[in-house]
């Protein structure tokens, strides 16, 4: 597995410090937790007055290469990631007037990071937590799936990370019910508080289309990466209300959803896109 520790550099000194670094900055403790995984350390400068799709792109462009993504970022340019924290597994952290041995500071805001994505990685290899993670995010009512995206909001100043974490994919098993399509087999549904039932399709559909326009930069990065964990880009829900789909309006990725056409059932991916 790769997985990629993306370090956006406020001034010149953390990036030349990064640059020069690179995996060096890797504590020991977090190379033997992480075996035989490869981490490769990125460092990434933003240009002044860089706009926030630009930034995002190349974002996107690291995390192309890498099957996860956590991205440190100091935190007086964190607004550049608030609209992808979905996406994105975010470390923020002290970017200012640095003070000391540098590279230990560095290597202390890696080893932390990476202690809270390697909780959430183990947590996502069951396949029963994964679906709760993907479910898309503002379609899918209910109260643990809005403490699920606090969580993700600011993970730096979450020193339960994991504890959270555990509450919530537990009360989100509360959503869950077996759904019998034969004497062979049940599936597994989960209703939001509206009564929206979301069953994972067996179906392969095509991707969510994310093309810019008429979609957002946001979407394209949402549809591959879930908390900086990569995901099936073909996996997707199908989504009943009711006895006709087609009175519903659906959030979807970014503004005006489409209406849908067919009255059995909605496919919805986890970014949100919808058909």
């Amino acid at each position: 597995m790769k997985i990629a520790a993306l370090f956006i550099c406020a001034n010149d000194r953390v990036e030349s410090a990064v640059s020069l670094k690179r995996e060096r900055l890797i504590p020991e403790s977090v190379r033997k937790e992480w075996a035989p995984a490869q981490i490769s350390v990125v460092p990434m400068v933003p240009i002044p007055g860089v706009q926030e799709e630009s930034f995002l792109n190349n974002v996107e462009n690291v995390s192309d290469k890498f099957e996860g993504l956590v991205v440190f970022i100091p935190k007086a340019l964190s607004y550049l990631l608030n609209r992808s924290r979905r996406g994105l597994f975010v470390f923020e952290y002290d970017g200012g007037r640095v003070v000391g041995n540098l590279q230990n500071q560095l290597s202390g805001i890696i080893r932390r990071g990476f202690t809270a994505f390697r909780q959430l990685l183990g947590k996502a290899r069951r396949k029963d937590n994964l679906r709760a993670i993907l479910l898309p995010l503002d379609d899918f009512i209910a109260t643990p799936v809005q403490k699920l995206r606090e969580l993700f909001e600011n993970i730096s100043d979450r020193p339960h990370f994991a504890r959270e974490l555990d509450q919530i994919l537990s009360d989100l098993r509360s959503y869950q019910s077996p759904k019998r399509v034969s004497e062979e087999e049940v599936r597994v549904v989960y209703t939001d508080d509206r009564g929206k039932v979301f069953e994972v399709a067996r179906e392969r559909h095509a991707e969510a289309e994310v093309s810019v326009p008429p979609h957002d930069v946001v979407c394209g990065l949402n549809k591959a990466c879930r908390f900086g964990v990569k995901y099936d880009e073909k996996f997707h829900y199908n989504v009943t209300i009711g006895g006709d789909v087609r009175r519903h309006r659906f959030a979807g990725c970014h503004l005006n959803a489409p209406r849908i056409n067919r009255a059995t059932h909605a496919n919805l991916f986890p970014n949100g896109y919808v058909t």
